[in-house]
């Protein structure tokens, strides 16, 4: 099976946070936006 590279990026905020992943050819892959817990991070 062939491997390839990806790059994650993540961009943090107080309302949301937000991922993305590229591949090594510069493709956008997918993303994921998520919302932080209420209670904040431990």
């Amino acid at each position: 099976m062939k491997q390839h590279e990806v790059i994650l990026g993540a961009d943090t905020h107080l309302d949301v946070h937000v991922a993305a992943v590229i591949s090594e050819t510069g493709k956008l892959l997918g993303t994921l936006s998520v919302s932080p817990p209420a209670t904040g991070h431990p």
